[in-house]
C-alpha cells in the first residue's frame, strides 16, 4: 500500500491511508511499527506520488548527481555515510566529501561497526 497515514485508532487496531488516486483505505494490524525514517536530501518528502512519479525523480538526481565532478554528503549517520560510500563506489572519479560534526561517523554505533566504516570511507578516498 502506497499512501499517506491519515488516520490512527489504536484500541480498533486500524489506519486510515489515503491512497495516491486520493481514496481512504482503511487496514487493520495486529502490530503497529513507526519508522519514521530519515530526509536525506535526495527524494523522500511528504508528498504523495505514484511509482512513475518517484522513479522520474530518481532518475533526475541520478542524472543530476552523474554530472557533478564534487559532491558534498552532510551529516555523520548511517544514512550519509551510506551514501558517500555509495556514490563513491558508484563514481570512484568524482570527489565526494563527507561532513560531520564530531570526531568519526556514526558516534552513536559500537566502535567495533564505527571503526569499520571509517575503514572503508578511507579506503575509498
Amino acid at each position: 500500500v502506497h499512501g499517506l497515514i491519515e488516520a490512527v485508532d489504536l484500541d480498533a487496531r486500524r489506519i486510515g491511508v489515503r491512497g495516491i488516486d486520493g481514496r481512504p483505505e482503511p487496514l487493520e494490524y495486529d502490530v503497529l511499527v513507526v519508522a519514521s525514517g530519515v530526509q536525506n536530501g535526495f527524494w523522500r518528502d511528504a508528498e504523495l506520488e505514484d511509482r512513475d512519479a518517484v522513479e522520474r525523480r530518481i532518475d533526475a538526481q541520478a542524472e543530476r548527481l552523474a554530472r557533478a565532478g564534487t559532491i558534498a554528503v552532510v551529516g555523520g549517520g548511517a544514512s550519509a555515510a551510506s551514501v558517500a560510500s555509495n556514490l563513491k563506489e558508484r563514481h570512484p572519479a568524482k570527489a565526494i566529501h563527507l561532513f560531520f560534526t564530531r570526531a568519526a561517523p556514526l558516534p552513536d554505533h559500537p566502535p567495533k561497526v564505527g571503526r569499520a566504516i571509517a575503514e572503508r570511507l578511507a579506503a575509498q578516498g
